[in-house]
């Protein structure tokens, strides 16, 4: 069963266009198994931000909210949403949490003070700019905009401990004017590791997601264990023989050759089975949860 753990509504500065409730019905119908309404809260907005569009409060109200969620998740107990809602569906209370040097103390405040099912951490304001509009970028190339702002985004990480996914590490690149329009782990692989290690010691994970249907696998165990190559004798490759490795492979694959043969030594898959020879593309996402 899937949830959807990423969500605004009507509470956030940027949500006016749906609610709790027309939100839960569109993920339900969906075949989704709940949905988290994870709302802005930014409690520093830089005053650069005027130059380009009035500045609105970006923390919303977290009691408002919160009872709303519970009024909703109510009805949909008494099947008060319709057939389309299921009444084991669940609505569940979160957060988008942006974080600064400037504003830890009121994070602190408000994590004390109000209880939520999942925090999403992120960085949306950097050096008393807004990336969206731009004047970030002046006077830096690719590299160091884009490494100064992992920078940022672990040390706050660092900071904060208290959160359950880190948002959107790519936001510096969303609006960048270089030509590099990623930001990929070969560029900063220091940077990441120290990011992933810390999600990981600190039981945070991450996230692979596509914009198509893909295939994945995760094994403690390197292809070379499992299969010999040509000489398959050399040792047990059954996976219950052999010992765990201390790490995951991850692999991600659009799609695969099937193995829908006649028989099992040696044929070919049928026809429609196989993948003609082409060029295929594959896009997909990494990213701390």
């Amino acid at each position: 069963m899937f949830f959807d753990t990423h969500n605004h509504s009507q509470f956030s500065f940027d949500g006016s266009g749906t609610t709790v409730g027309k939100s839960a019905v569109a993920a339900a119908e969906k075949g989704l198994g709940g949905i988290c309404f994870t709302d802005h809260c930014d409690f520093y907005v830089p005053q650069m931000k005027e130059r380009f569009e009035p500045i609105v409060s970006e923390v919303f109200d977290i009691d408002a909210q919160q009872a709303e969620i519970d009024r909703v998740n109510g009805l949909i107990a008494e099947g008060g949403l319709g057939k389309s809602v299921p009444r084991k569906f669940r609505i569940f209370k979160g957060m988008e949490l942006g974080l600064g040097e400037k504003n830890h103390e009121q994070t602190r405040e408000c994590l004390s003070s109000h209880k939520f099912d999942q925090i999403i951490a992120s960085v949306h304001y950097i050096e008393d700019t807004d990336p969206y509009f731009g004047p970030y970028y002046k006077g830096k190339n690719w590299k160091e905009a884009y490494g100064r702002y992992l920078e940022v985004l672990l040390r706050e990480m660092r900071w904060l401990g208290d959160f359950d996914i880190m948002g959107h590490f790519d936001y510096v690149a969303r609006y960048a004017p270089y030509p590099k329009e990623s930001v990929l782990y070969r560029d900063f692989p220091g940077l990441f590791d120290e990011i992933f290690k810390y999600l990981i010691e600190n039981g945070k994970g991450l996230e692979f997601y596509s914009f198509a249907p893909m295939e994945c696998s995760t094994l403690n165990y390197l292809a070379s264990d499992l299969d010999d190559g040509w000489d398959k004798n050399a040792h047990q490759s059954h996976s219950g023989d052999l010992t765990p490795r201390d790490f995951s492979v991850v692999k991600l694959a659009a799609r695969q050759r099937g193995l829908a043969c006649v028989n099992s030594w040696g044929a070919i898959p049928l026809e429609q089975y196989r993948m003609p020879y082409q060029d295929y593309s594959f896009t997909y996402v990494i990213r701390p949860l």
